[in-house]
C-alpha cells in the first residue's frame, strides 16, 4: 500500500470514492453528514489538490482505494491517520 500526493488525473476516481462514500454512510444510517448532494463540490476537490491537501491510499495494483483532504484551518481537524497512527501535519511527509 502507498500514500501519496493527489494528482490531477485522479479526479475522476476520487469523486468515485466520495459518492460510494455517500452512499456508504446513508446506508448504515448517517444519511446526513455529506447529504444527498456531490459533497464535497468538484471545485473543492480540485482546490484541495492544487494546494497539496488531498492524499490517495494506493492498492497494491496502483488503484487509488482510499484518500484524505488535510487542511489545517481553523474548523478542520489537525491530525490526520495514517497506517494507525495519529500523526500531525509535520509528520505525515515521512511516509509519502
Amino acid at each position: 500500500m502507498k500514500i501519496r500526493k493527489t494528482r490531477g488525473e485522479d479526479l475522476n476516481r476520487i469523486t468515485g470514492i466520495y459518492a460510494y462514500a455517500r452512499s456508504f454512510m446513508s446506508e448504515h444510517g448517517n444519511p446526513n453528514q455529506w447529504g444527498p448532494t456531490n459533497w464535497p463540490p468538484e471545485e473543492l476537490i480540485k482546490k484541495d489538490i492544487e494546494k497539496g491537501l488531498s492524499f490517495v491510499c494506493e492498492n497494491e495494483s496502483g488503484t487509488e482505494i482510499s484518500l484524505v483532504s488535510h487542511d489545517v484551518g481553523r474548523f478542520m481537524l489537525k491530525k490526520t491517520i495514517i497506517q494507525g497512527l495519529l500523526l500531525r501535519r509535520s509528520e505525515i511527509n515521512q511516509y509519502i
